[in-house]
């Protein structure tokens, strides 16, 4: 009797691994998107860098330029919403109004672009991101999450490096539109922006993006930058997020985060943790893109 519950009890552990394994071996493909306008000198290296780990890498721009592997497609015709986003926005930002202006229509380009080409998930990044993972296998810690953003210790929430699903994008959007259709929420932001503030602040579509987590108090967003198994994404690379990472000064006594190389995967000293992390991602923002080209690694490393 005591043989026969084992057996019974090897062939259902068995068949319920079998099963989880085939769900996530049958996965689909999970996209990387990036959305850019020009042919920014660093794009080369991000693109070149994702589809180190990853078999299809999107890129949605206004510049038909050919880059081996990258599957192009011209943004125009997906900015039928963004184009009515641009009648009702209001710039409160010291930041450029075109620049700010784009990061909030980004949104409805990647929502239009998934629901006509039936994408129910994608992985987004900013176009200063260096990629170093599979983001299909990544999505194993996040699946049962529509989606995946990432929250500074500051409590603010950010897309450039997330995942989507369809669905949950075109509730942001939606939400999006209503937010700057409704003159309350400008007028409150316009008098915040003329009173004392810090300097360089303004409103920007991670205002937006806090402001859609704290109305959809159901909706469950996982910080993409937490450590898990050991590794994470990055936030930025000119931060120590804190005093948590080790950081060194290169050239033009910038400081960046320590990086050591694994074959091809970066790895940086966590003081909290008191170990080497593996950086998933990295992310060169401002000034700090002329250092993407030193940071290419092959897979093949």
């Amino acid at each position: 009797m005591i043989k026969k519950y084992v057996f019974f009890t090897s062939m259902v552990i068995y068949f319920s691994f079998s099963i989880v394994f085939t769900a996530f071996s049958d996965q689909p493909i999970v996209p990387v998107i990036f959305i850019h306008k020009g042919d920014s000198y660093y794009l080369r290296d991000s693109l070149w860098q994702a589809k180190q780990h990853n078999s299809r890498v999107i890129l949605i721009g206004d510049v038909d330029k050919k880059y081996e592997g990258i599957e192009y497609h011209d943004m125009s015709p997906y900015l039928k919403e963004a184009s009515y986003f641009k009648i009702i926005y209001q710039h409160i930002a010291e930041n450029n109004y075109n620049y700010e202006l784009f990061c909030f229509q980004r949104w409805f380009v990647l929502k239009e672009f998934m629901r006509v080409h039936n994408i129910s998930r994608c992985f987004y990044a900013d176009s200063d991101v260096m990629l170093y993972c599979n983001v299909t296998q990544e999505e194993k810690h996040f699946f049962q999450h529509d989606v995946v953003l990432l929250i500074s210790s500051a409590g603010v929430y950010s897309g450039g490096i997330s995942f989507w699903s369809l669905s949950v994008l075109e509730d942001f959007c939606f939400f999006l539109i209503s937010y700057y259709e409704n003159k309350e929420n400008l007028t409150k932001w316009i008098k915040w922006f003329n009173g004392p503030r810090v300097k360089g602040t303004g409103v920007c579509d991670m205002t937006i993006f806090t402001e859609y987590a704290r109305a959809r108090k159901n909706l469950v967003i996982p910080n993409i930058r937490e450590v898990v198994e050991g590794a994470t994404f990055d936030h930025h690379i000119n931060t120590d997020e804190g005093g948590i990472y080790k950081m060194v000064e290169v050239s033009g006594k910038r400081k960046i985060k320590e990086i050591k190389w694994d074959g091809c995967f970066p790895y940086g000293y966590n003081f909290s943790l008191k170990q080497l992390i593996r950086f998933k991602t990295l992310h060169f923002q401002g000034g700090s893109k002329d250092l993407m080209k030193n940071f290419r690694k092959s897979k093949d490393v």
